[in-house]
């Protein structure tokens, strides 16, 4: 029902993404852990540059 992906965006600092899913209600929800990184992958366009 649920999958985490940990991502490191630097010899200090990571983030997870934690995905739960109750229902597959769409196609792509079936894989749980597919979903997360996709999701892991929209959070890492959005951060901002480091220092």
């Amino acid at each position: 029902m649920s999958c985490g992906v940990y991502v490191g965006v630097s010899d200090t600092q990571a983030f997870l993404t934690a995905v739960t899913i109750l229902r597959d209600v769409k196609p792509e929800y079936k894989d749980r852990c597919a979903f997360a990184e996709k999701i892991a992958g929209m959070v890492l366009t959005n951060l901002p540059p480091g220092s």
